[in-house]
């Protein structure tokens, strides 16, 4: 099963906010910068962050999955600490 991750967080020079997600698999791991645009606050970010990390994960999974087909070897994610 894969697990899906938010790693890391940081504020960019300009506001925004810049998250890694480290996704796993049994056959390897990525890591994906994501960057959102500044929101006003801090808070605000982070919510934005966290809420919308998920959402472009799923897009990511569903379009590979699209475009491959099922396959046994990539059995569907499991989102974790997000």
């Amino acid at each position: 099963m894969a697990t899906v991750e938010i790693v890391k967080s940081e504020k960019q020079v300009d506001n925004d906010l810049e998250v890694t997600i480290d996704a796993r698999t049994s056959v390897g791991r990525i890591d994906i910068p994501l960057r959102f645009e500044d929101q006003g606050s801090q808070e605000r970010n982070e919510t934005r962050a966290f809420a919308q990390a998920p959402v472009i994960v799923e897009g990511i999974a569903s379009a590979h999955r699209l475009r491959l087909g099922p396959h046994p070897q990539f059995p569907p994610m499991r989102l974790e600490g997000i």
